[in-house]
């Protein structure tokens, strides 16, 4: 373990330089951890630790995490509040932060073995992309397509949105959604689009599927008009007169809660 006190020691410039935007973390293939839980359950999930950064007790409570970071190579740091502040890029007070390296991005998706895929499309608030990873694992999805508009995953709000599910279930970025959708009807999946328009069905109207994927629009304006037409399948949540919609993480959680595994 190495101890800082100094807001301008190499190690923290260092940190702060590769997390300072979503570019820099991208292109150093790097995602920033903060908060105790959260670090442990992106490591429970397999996230491969560069750094460890333990502040006043959490130095003692985590000695653990310590030990599980040192095992595989990662550099552990004993650190102030004032250090902590500096590198922590959601100002939350945090006494327990990780560099982690961001899983190398999937190119291919193969359907072999996988039963349900969510897919979002131009879902810009980091909170509902992460919100709705960790929908899907809950739910037993086994797959995670994010168009080109999508916020990032392993942005620091959305990983916190998603308490590390980013780590445990595969997520496709910078998808061609529209070419996967129409690929998975071809495969046998039932295809199913969240929108409203005179096509839709409600969704407790339809019955579960074994294989089946299900796309959620941005926040806005929802699906595109050929993201709904590559579907099989258009639905609407029933919800109370007078709401406007739900937002897309909600929506998200209901329509996979519906198409769940049913084995978990």
């Amino acid at each position: 373990m190495t101890e800082i006190t100094s807001r301008t020691n190499d190690n923290v410039k260092a940190l702060c330089a590769v997390t300072a935007t979503a570019a820099s973390r991208r292109s150093n293939g790097v995602a920033l951890l903060e908060t105790e839980k959260l670090v442990r359950d992106a490591m429970q999930g397999g996230a491969d630790c560069l750094q460890l950064w333990l502040c006043g007790e959490a130095a003692e409570r985590c000695g653990d995490l310590a030990v599980s970071a040192e095992a595989v190579g990662a550099r552990v740091f004993l650190t102030v509040p004032s250090v902590m502040q500096k590198i922590s890029r959601e100002d939350s007070g945090t006494n327990v932060l990780a560099l982690v390296r961001r899983p190398q991005p999937r190119q291919e998706l193969r359907t072999e073995g996988l039963n349900r895929i969510l897919v979002l499309e131009n879902v810009q608030d980091p909170g509902n992309v992460g919100t709705a990873l960790r929908s899907a694992a809950a739910f037993g999805f086994d797959a995670v397509l994010l168009s080109p508009g999508c916020a990032d995953p392993f942005g620091p709000k959305a990983l916190r949105a998603s308490m590390g599910a980013a780590f445990r279930i595969p997520v496709f970025e910078q998808a061609d959604c529209v070419g996967e959708v129409t690929k998975l009807g071809r495969e046998g999946f039932l295809t199913v689009a969240a929108a409203l328009d005179r096509d839709a069905v409600r969704l407790d109207a339809c019955p579960a599927e074994e294989r089946v994927c299900v796309a959620v629009g941005s926040e806005g304006r929802g699906l595109t008009e050929e993201l709904i037409s590559a579907c099989g399948r258009t639905v609407f949540i029933p919800i109370s007169a007078g709401t406007e919609s739900l937002n897309a993480a909600a929506a998200a959680a209901v329509l996979m809660w519906h198409y769940r595994n049913n084995n978990l």
